[in-house]
């Protein structure tokens, strides 16, 4: 909490020398994400939006604080509007993802994740969500695969322990998923 006050208050300073500052901006609204006070996040990405329209993470930002307060229609237009400013970028896709999941439509979910492929075919950094487009389609064995790359980079990864005991879970195998689970709640 203290570092957040901190950041607070040198990005206020930052507004007072420079009220144009966008990238002041986006690190104010990561504070405020940070101390979950997601209306004032919502209030200043607006802001950021109405000075600059073409501020993509802005809405990303907007999209993914509706998205957790179930307003789905308004989350999937922030995404949607992000990623017609910058189509390379990830993060729109992988909320509409969320989104699309959070509504129980799988196909849609994956459509994002295909999209995201598209874009990077060759990138090998992305392999959780490769792992998560994986279990989704049933191909477990390679989603275990791609899991397990992820762990090489980050041996303390909560998602990918949840994700490899979605699989074992999958395949039947409760003791390796609660193994999976509980390491993932370790984390």
């Amino acid at each position: 909490e203290k570092k957040f006050d901190l950041a607070d208050e040198y990005l206020k300073k930052a507004f007072e020398l420079d009220p144009n500052l966008l990238s002041a901006r986006g690190a104010l609204s990561e504070v405020y994400q940070g101390r979950k006070e997601y209306d004032k996040c919502i209030k200043l990405n607006k802001e950021i939006i109405e000075k600059y329209p073409d501020s993509e993470r802005a809405y990303v930002v907007i999209g993914e604080i509706l998205l957790d307060r179930n307003q789905f229609k308004e989350a999937e237009e922030y995404f949607e509007k992000s990623k017609s400013i910058d189509p390379v970028n990830i993060a729109p896709y992988v909320g509409l993802a969320d989104l699309y999941l959070e509504l129980g439509n799988k196909e849609k979910a994956l459509e994002q994740l295909y999209e995201i492929r598209k874009i990077y075919p060759g990138r090998e950094d992305i392999p959780f969500l490769l792992g998560t487009t994986y279990t989704m389609e049933g191909k477990l064995d390679k989603a275990e695969e791609q899991f397990r790359k992820v762990l090489k980079f980050e041996e303390y990864d909560e998602d990918t322990y949840s994700g490899i005991g979605d699989i074992y879970l999958a395949r039947g195998n409760l003791e390796e998923a609660l193994k999976n689970y509980n390491e993932s709640i370790r984390i």
